[in-house]
C-alpha cells in the first residue's frame, strides 16, 4: 500500500463535515455518515453501499427505508408550504428510491436558480438517460456555484464543487460515447465497453496492465484525492458499475490489489466478463494474489527465512565471469557467492549438536583465515589486472625507444685529406 497517497486522500476530505451529501443533495440526509473517503477494505465499502443500494429496491412492507419515512413526512406537507430545500430534500429522497419522475416533478416546481435544484435535476436527468439535459444542468449548477452558503463551509464549497467539476466530465464522456454509438453502430443504448474517463485512462490488458503498478505509470496525471472524488462519486450513485470498477482500478493504484481482485468479483457477478478490458484486467489482478497467497502459504510469517530464500536464489542466478580473465575471475566469483550460500543455508539435520563449552583462551578460528584469505586472493588478482591493463595502455601511448646509439655518418674516408681535415691528434 502507498501510504502517501492514501493520506493525501483522506486529508483533501478530512474537514468536510455535516449532513450534506453532494450530488444528490439532501441537507436532512437521514443516513449522514457516507462521507468519502470510502474504507479501503471491501467488506467495509460494502456495509456503506449496501443500504444505499437496498434503498432503491421495492419497498417491502412495514420495513421503510430511511428515505421512505423522510418522503413520506414531506409529502404530508401542502405543495405551497414546501421552501426550496424542502424540494430539494424530496428530489433527493425520490432518487435514491429510484423514482426520477417523481423528484422531476418536485424539482420542477422549485426554484430554478438555486444550484442545488440545478445539481439534483442533473442527477434526475441522468437517472432519466437524458445525458444531455442532465450535463446541461451539470453546467449551470456549477455556473450559479456560490462563494458563501449558509451551514458549509469554504473547505465544504470547494471539496463539493470540485466532485461536480469531475460529475460533469463524467456525463461529458457518457454523451459522446452515446453519439459515437449512434452513428457508428445505429445503437445509441449500446453496451459500454470502457471505463470513464474521470483521469488519464490506465493502461490495457496484456503486457502494459499490472497488479501493483506505480500510480503514475498505470494512470499518468492521477490525483492525490482520486480514491475520495471515486468514493462520492460511488455514493451519490451507489448502482454505477462503472464508477465501482473504477474504485477497484484506484484501489489496486494504491497497492489494495487483493481488496481490488474482490470489487472486481462483484462486478463479474453482474456479468461484466463480456467487457474485454475489464476481463483482462482482472485476471492480471486475480494471477498476483495467487502468486501473493502461496508465497504466504508457503512461509506465513517465518520473514527471516523469506529473505534466506531470496538471497540465496539471487546468488544462484547471478551472472558468471564478470571478472576477468576467466580462469582467477571465475575462481573468485564463485567462492564469494559459495560463502553467502553456506552462511544462509539452514541446518538440515532433525537434531542439533550440543552447544560447545565457552572456550578460554586463545582459540585457533578458521573462518577469519579462510575470508582473508579470499578477499586478498580477489583482491591481488584485480591488482594483477589493473597492472597488465596499465602496462598494455602505457606501451600504445609511449613512442618506441632505440635499442643502439645512433652512429654518426662522416662520409667515405680519404687518404689525401688537407691536414685541416683530419682530426687533432691523429698520425
Amino acid at each position: 500500500m502507498n501510504p502517501i497517497r492514501i493520506i493525501l486522500a483522506m486529508l483533501a476530505v478530512g474537514l468536510v463535515g455535516g449532513s450534506v451529501q453532494a450530488g444528490v443533495y439532501n441537507l436532512d440526509d437521514p443516513m449522514p455518515q457516507h462521507l468519502p473517503p470510502l474504507p479501503y477494505m471491501h467488506n467495509q465499502v460494502q456495509l456503506v453501499l449496501g443500504p444505499l443500494r437496498k434503498a432503491a429496491l421495492p419497498p417491502i412492507a412495514n420495513q421503510p427505508s430511511p428515505y421512505e419515512v423522510q418522503a413520506a413526512a414531506l409529502e404530508q406537507k401542502e405543495p405551497a408550504d414546501l421552501t426550496t430545500i424542502d424540494r430539494v430534500n424530496l428530489g433527493a429522497c425520490y432518487l435514491r428510491m429510484n423514482r426520477p419522475n417523481d423528484a422531476l416533478r418536485v424539482l420542477r416546481e422549485a426554484d430554478q436558480n438555486n444550484f442545488l435544484v440545478k445539481a439534483n435535476l442533473a442527477a434526475t436527468y441522468q437517472a432519466l438517460n437524458e445525458l444531455g439535459q442532465a450535463a446541461a444542468y451539470e453546467g449551470q449548477a456549477l455556473a450559479a456555484w456560490p462563494s458563501i452558503q449558509p451551514g458549509w463551509n469554504s473547505v465544504e464549497l470547494g471539496w463539493y464543487r470540485r466532485v461536480e467539476g469531475f460529475y460533469l466530465k463524467l456525463l461529458q464522456f457518457r454523451l459522446a460515447e452515446r453519439d459515437l454509438n449512434e452513428r457508428e453502430y445505429n445503437q445509441p443504448n449500446r453496451p459500454w465497453d470502457k471505463m470513464d474517463l474521470l483521469f488519464e485512462k490506465p493502461h490495457g490488458g496484456g503486457g502494459d496492465y499490472e497488479a501493483r503498478e506505480l500510480p503514475w505509470k498505470l494512470w499518468g496525471d492521477l490525483p492525490p484525492d482520486a480514491y475520495a472524488i471515486v468514493s462520492q462519486l460511488l455514493v451519490w450513485f451507489p448502482n454505477d458499475d462503472r464508477l465501482y470498477w473504477q474504485l477497484g482500478e484506484i484501489m489496486n493504484s494504491i497497492g489494495l490489489t487483493p481488496e481490488a481482485v474482490k470489487v472486481f468479483d462483484d462486478l463479474s457477478n453482474k456479468n461484466l466478463n463480456g467487457v474485454r478490458e475489464f476481463k483482462e484486467h482482472r485476471r492480471t489482478l486475480k494471477e498476483s494474489v495467487d502468486v501473493a497467497n502461496a508465497l504466504a502459504t508457503a512461509y506465513g510469517n517465518d520473514v527471516p527465512r523469506f529473505q534466506r530464500d531470496c538471497r540465496r536464489f539471487m546468488a544462484e542466478i547471478a551472472p558468471r565471469g564478470l571478472l576477468l580473465p576467466p580462469g582467477c575471475g571465475d575462481l573468485a566469483n564463485e567462492t564469494g557467492l559459495a560463502v553467502i550460500v553456506q552462511a544462509d543455508t539452514a541446518p538440515t539435520g532433525t537434531t542439533r549438536p550440543p552447544p560447545r563449552p565457552a572456550a578460554t583462551g586463545w582459540q585457533f578460528d578458521w573462518k577469519p583465515i579462510f575470508v582473508g584469505f579470499v578477499a586478498g586472493l580477489i583482491v591481488a588478482v584485480l591488482g594483477a589486472l589493473q597492472w597488465m591493463e596499465w602496462r598494455r595502455r602505457r606501451a600504445l601511448i609511449l613512442p618506441s625507444q632505440p635499442t643502439e646509439p645512433a652512429v654518426h655518418e662522416a662520409g667515405a674516408f680519404r687518404s689525401d685529406a688537407a691536414p685541416s681535415d683530419r682530426v687533432e691528434g691523429a698520425p
